[in-house]
């Protein structure tokens, strides 16, 4: 049995609605049963029969059936006309069978929604999911739904149980929730109007088996009764079926029937996710920027670009000014999963409004989860801690959890994170004042994580020296041993201890030598708007990740072997094997960007945009330290070279020459993201400036 969705649409959602009596919405489990209602008039169940193969055409097994009496023939009579006829057959069977997985790819391509062309796209690389039948379980092999959904609820349960043991003090949070507020929150029509509007139209649901796509259809006659339905969340707390969050086992890495191989995969309910984003916009409001600036997760203007850049940076500045520093990261164990309610209640208590308080206690507590597997679910598992998973407002709290981190290390040092992943560059005068200061912000840094109950694993802790110089080889912290490295990957990047960027250059090569070998298997699947189309999410979004990074310092070797793949792949998508066509050609054709021209656009824009919302904080600072307008152009902007070394070019504010190809003023606030796209498309990419005719 699966939803037919082919019939639904905004209007016949309205229609239903409008036959159904909505003034009897008083609670959330009113509002539920109605859209359940709505759901299966607009988009019933039906009964499917699979087929036994996945292309299914008459043409395909009328020549299967001809090919094999001729085998039959052959084996009776030994006639090898027979035997030649069965031949034909097949080389025809193969044409017919290519022809055939075409027209079905075109089929899903075409849809209007996107995410079916991603699906056929997968498919045929083969990266689709497989459902689980069979788990091995110690030295048994379970093939029952309900008993392989009950053992991923306890693996689940128990990874964090086994990590941190020690029990939660409710008396905090038993107070605050006890003791309701006497001004709770009070969320308006455009707070709601905003939190509807940013849901997605996907067809996932929760435990309520709400689709959001269904939800936010609907929310046109439905708005007063959540917005009443939200309000007495603030007053009352959140129900308690809707703390439940519906879990799939997702495969992660090497053999699928190990079920220590898989993490879980959260879908709440949707009026939940309403309600956080609610919370979430009254958050902000109360403490905008107690997060510091060392954090660029969950933030908006922030991303782990911004974050690698701010590191880079740094380290460019260590490295010219020939000081000495060294960098580290730390391994946290499930970290998202370890959060503790009544600390961060105890943190906040006296930095949040009554209101929002009791609001945050009552959303991190009591909640539960239940794993499904096809038609069967796991017994209900409560949770006493965590980071809600696939929730919109955990990630936040998270990020606030630690906030204070930097102010516990000291001023001896640089923090930057992404999320859980911490990011420290400790200076020095010397290698040993240097290796005097890791010691004392690295025991700091881990005994403030496990005061707030995160669990270290020390022993995967990241050392590496600034420069080209090892000054020491070990350092011992807290009685264990840890090396130094010449490297280590940070958020996706391998980073070297010179900032040469080599090992980078090599993966990304390797990366986009196999994704071309993809790309020639699908062409005979795509046209060619679909290939360009493919190659723009899954080639460039692939190889050239952060590259405003990287790609500015790589030898012009690596850079060549990077634009020989781009070229490739551009004369792939028009059928040029024979090299017929040339790259000017090809650029405006596929209208196509070089590797270069690529760069300076995205160097360029993460540099306007920080200019213009000046954030983030750190990134603004450096670049307005030598940010200024030429005479008599104002609003243009411009940035000086003032390194001496090839190194130090690598800090933000010191490779930026190529802004002073822009003319038009940029640095005004009222530019929009559409119209600096524009602009430095204009500017940089030459085949946007010039008409093309095919012809």
């Amino acid at each position: 049995m699966i939803r037919d969705w082919r019939n639904y649409n905004k209007e016949a959602v309205l229609e239903a609605l409008s036959t159904l009596n909505l003034e009897q919405i008083s609670n959330a489990s009113d509002l539920q049963d109605i859209l359940g209602q709505t759901l299966n008039k607009v988009a019933p169940m039906v009964t499917v029969r699979a087929n036994r193969h996945q292309l299914v055409n008459p043409k395909i097994e009328a020549i299967k059936k001809r090919r094999d009496r001729f085998l039959r023939k052959f084996k009776k009579s030994n006639n090898p006309e027979h035997l030649e006829k069965a031949k034909s057959f097949t080389k025809t069977l193969k044409k017919v069978v290519k022809k055939e997985a075409r027209r079905v790819f075109q089929c899903k391509a075409v849809s209007p929604d996107p995410r079916s062309f991603w699906q056929a796209f997968n498919h045929t690389l083969g990266r689709h999911t497989v459902p689980i039948h069979e788990i091995n379980d110690g030295n048994k092999i379970t093939k029952d739904h309900s008993e392989i959904a009950n053992i991923f609820s306890n693996f689940f349960s128990s990874k964090v149980t086994d990590l941190c043991p020690d029990t939660i003090d409710t008396s905090i949070i038993t107070q605050i929730l006890l003791n309701k507020p006497k001004c709770p929150l009070k969320i308006g029509y455009d707070e709601l109007g905003r939190a509807i509007k940013t849901l997605s139209n996907k067809k996932s649901y929760g435990i309520d088996e709400i689709p959001q796509n269904l939800f936010k259809d609907s929310m046109i006659l439905l708005q007063p009764q959540l917005l009443n339905i939200l309000n007495g969340f603030c007053r009352n707390g959140l129900d308690d079926n809707l703390k439940t969050a519906r879990v799939i086992p997702l495969h992660k890495k090497e053999d699928k029937k190990d079920y220590k191989n898989y993490r879980p995969i959260s879908n709440l309910s949707v009026i939940s996710k309403v309600y956080e984003k609610c919370l979430l916009f009254r958050l902000q409001q109360e403490v905008p920027d107690i997060e510091g600036d060392h954090q660029h997760g969950f933030r908006q203007h922030h991303s782990t670009v911004t974050a690698l850049l701010s590191i880079q940076s740094k380290m460019a500045q260590i490295i010219d000014e020939r000081k000495h520093g060294i960098i580290y990261s730390v391994d946290l164990s499930a970290a998202f999963d370890l959060l503790k309610p009544d600390k961060f209640i105890e943190l906040f208590k006296h930095k949040l409004s009554e209101g929002l308080l009791f609001a945050l206690a009552d959303f991190l507590t009591s909640r539960k989860f239940v794993v499904e597997m096809g038609k069967s679910k796991s017994n209900i598992v409560h949770l006493d801690r965590g980071c809600v998973q696939g929730s919109i407002l955990g990630p936040k709290l998270f990020s606030l959890y630690l906030f204070e981190l930097e102010k516990h290390l000291g001023a001896n040092c640089s923090v930057v994170s992404y999320a859980d992943d911490t990011y420290v560059i400790v200076e020095g005068i010397d290698d040993k004042d240097t290796l005097t200061n890791l010691k004392d912000t690295l025991t700091s840094h881990i005994n403030y994580l496990k005061s707030v109950g995160m669990v270290v694993n020390e022993s995967k802790t990241e050392l590496m020296w600034i420069g080209n110089t090892k000054y020491a080889d070990t350092v011992e912290i807290n009685g264990k041993t840890l090396s130094f490295q010449t490297h280590m990957k940070a958020l996706g990047l391998i980073i070297e201890s010179n900032l040469s960027w080599t090992m980078q250059a090599e993966m990304a090569i390797k990366k986009g030598a196999k994704l071309l070998s993809n790309f020639k298997f699908l062409q005979k699947y795509l046209t060619e708007s679909q290939f360009l189309k493919a190659v723009s999410a899954h080639f460039y979004g692939t190889v050239f990740y952060a590259c405003p990074v990287w790609y500015d310092s790589i030898k012009a070797c690596y850079k060549n072997k990077l634009k020989s793949l781009h070229f490739r792949l551009l004369r792939t998508a028009c059928h040029d094997h024979h090299q017929q066509y040339s790259k000017e050609y090809l650029s405006k054709r596929c209208r196509r960007a070089t590797p270069d021209e690529w760069v300076r656009y995205c160097s360029a824009s993460l540099v306007i945009k920080t200019i213009r919302d000046k954030n983030p904080k750190r990134l603004h600072s450096l670049l307005m330290s030598s940010y200024f307008e030429e005479p008599r152009k104002a609003g243009v902007g411009n940035f000086f070279d003032k390194s001496a070394s090839k190194v130090g070019k690598q800090s933000i504010n010191c490779r930026l020459d190529h802004i002073r190809l822009i003319k038009s003023p940029w640095s005004t606030e009222n530019l929009s993201n559409d119209s600096i796209r524009i602009l430095l498309k204009r500017t940089y990419f030459d085949y946007f400036t010039e008409t093309f005719n095919s012809s």
